[in-house]
């Protein structure tokens, strides 16, 4: 999948559930994600639409999905962001916070069973499916509070 400089979105590879068949609805595209089984966009208007298996209503996007700025696809669900940094998620996802988020959150980086959350103010949270523990603590703590990203600063799962 990949999103081109006039925001149109392509896909190829893979298609047995229709994955890769873009809808001809997609146009003004500002964010992309893809798994195995799903893809999915966030337009410039904050909207989501999501393609692809759906047999856990990963694709089926829920009314309060509203002023979406990023959108994940994890597993059999998908995890997203919203303008005022709140993280919703639908389809069949059983992510739990391994620390309580108490600031709005600025942005994420999603991988199958786990999820980074940064805060506007560089606080570094974490999610995770209740199945695994990928994400373990820092320095023996639940809430990373001596933690701090600058902008420059990049987090790859």
């Amino acid at each position: 999948m990949a999103l081109t400089s006039d925001k149109k979105v392509m896909c190829w590879g893979y298609n047995k559930q229709k994955q890769c068949d873009v809808p001809v609805c997609v146009e003004n595209v500002v964010r992309i994600s893809c798994n195995n089984d799903n893809s999915i966009v966030v337009t410039a208007e904050g909207n989501v639409i999501c393609w692809g298996h759906n047999l856990r209503g990963q694709c089926d996007v829920p009314e309060y999905a509203k002023n979406i700025v990023e959108a994940h696809c994890v597993d059999a669900g998908v995890l997203a962001l919203t303008q005022d940094g709140q993280v919703i998620m639908w389809g069949k996802l059983n992510f739990i916070y391994n620390n309580n988020p108490e600031k709005p959150i600025r942005t994420m980086c999603v991988n199958l069973g786990c999820a980074v959350l940064i805060t506007f103010d560089g606080e570094v949270l974490s999610m995770r499916s209740a199945n695994v523990n990928y994400l373990g603590n820092i320095n023996g703590k639940n809430k990373p509070d001596d933690l701090r990203i600058r902008d420059e600063m990049i987090i790859l799962l």
